[in-house]
């Protein structure tokens, strides 16, 4: 039977406020937080199952954004993309209205509703809560944007999260891609290394995919976080990519002095750690 899912909106509260502007390092860059919410009702078919069922789904928001011309086109462009999903607009009204209205499910789902169903309280309907959280910090050489998703559903066991970092230089207001910190070019065999000779990241090879442990080699994330004091690279790998998804977001540290062993660092990279934080050439 032809899956159908159909938006009906019964209840729906939408506050989207500029609290505050955060210290830039630069005189032109701004962050406003804004924050909104919308509960909707929504009707699905679901396979073997010969009614409508009505799920209420709840999403919630809270973002520092950037304010006009403090991102490059391109680093807006894939912060939207990190944000939303979209790769094509940047406009933020638009696209946060259109999050606001996504029905929080996808067929993948429905078998999990349908169990709900067949052995609920007749009391309880099915309830998805959606949140989107995008935290600005700086650690006075790049700006940082930490964006969070979490779903969370009474209907099935699972929480769905993940977790992405985008660095932005404040002079040029690009992205800092790991590659511009790193050669990345054997950078796969050195991540295999790192999980299996530093202890710091046992957690992560015992709970490494087989497929993995016997290729000698790993994909190759861009996103990542440097610790506070500078001394670490780690690697953040979205759920059920190496690991399987009840391991959430698996790690791997890099602590960039052993890394500089395995890898050149690029001459930007050199600049922001500073001598002595890596092997001289």
């Amino acid at each position: 039977m032809k899956r159908i899912l159909t938006c009906i909106c019964s209840a729906a509260l939408l506050l989207a406020v500029g609290c505050r502007n955060q210290s830039p390092s630069s005189n032109d860059f701004t962050v406003t937080q804004y924050n909104g919410e919308k509960q909707t009702e929504v009707k699905i078919k679901v396979d073997g199952y010969p009614d409508s069922v009505t799920l209420l789904v709840d999403n919630h928001y809270t973002l520092d954004w950037p304010g006009d011309n403090s991102l490059s086109p391109e680093a807006l462009k894939e912060l939207f993309l990190c944000a939303f999903n979209d790769s094509t607009s940047t406009n933020f009204t638009q696209a946060i209205n259109q999050w606001l209205s996504h029905p929080g499910c996808s067929s993948d789902d429905y078998p999990a509703i349908l169990s709900f169903i067949q052995n609920r309280d007749s009391n309880l309907v099915p309830h998805i809560h959606n949140t989107l959280s995008c935290y600005y910090s700086t650690d006075s050489s790049l700006h940082i944007f930490h964006l969070n998703t979490e779903s969370v559903s009474n209907f099935s066991q699972c929480e769905k999260h993940s977790s992405y970092f985008i660095h932005i230089d404040p002079v040029t207001r690009q992205v800092i891609h790991l590659c511009d910190l790193v050669d990345t070019t054997n950078m796969g065999e050195i991540i295999v290394r790192a999980v299996e000779d530093l202890v710091v990241n046992h957690e992560t090879l015992l709970n490494l995919n087989n497929s993995y442990k016997a290729s000698g080699r790993l994909p190759v994330p861009d996103n990542y976080y440097i610790d506070d004091t500078r001394s670490c690279i780690t690697l953040v790998f979205q759920p059920n990519t190496i690991a399987p998804e009840s391991c959430g977001q698996p790690q791997i540290i890099l602590p960039i002095f052993w890394l500089s062993k395995h890898t050149p660092l690029t001459q930007y990279a050199k600049n922001y750690f500073g001598e002595g934080s890596y092997l001289p050439e």
